[in-house]
């Protein structure tokens, strides 16, 4: 799988790239794909972003890091306005989960 910059269409392009790293359980190259990617969104990361790479910190075991992605996502999708309700509802779905990751 190639997880490099440049990509031809920019930050879209490269932004869902580091999900399937952290799916394969390759979570430090997700850490790694991911920071790359908050960087190019410029303004802190999409709440996509923010949720994997929590996810990925928990499985590293930095649970301090884990806990600031969640949230700062949760503060994202709290100010969000423009985003449909699918996305909410997918972003709820993926909050539970890393919820439940990190609770235990």
């Amino acid at each position: 799988m190639e997880t490099t910059l440049p990509y031809a269409d920019g930050f879209k392009d490269y932004a869902g790239r580091p999900i399937p790293l952290y799916r394969a359980d390759r979570h430090a190259e997700a850490v790694e794909k991911l920071n790359e990617a908050v960087k190019l969104h410029g303004a802190g990361g999409s709440v996509w972003m923010q949720l994997f790479l929590s996810m990925a910190h928990h499985r590293l075991g930095q649970k301090e890091e884990s806990r600031a992605w969640l949230e700062k996502a949760r503060k994202h999708i709290a100010e969000e306005k423009t985003t449909d309700w699918a996305d909410r509802v997918r972003w709820q779905i993926l909050c539970k989960e890393v919820e439940g990751m990190i609770d235990r």
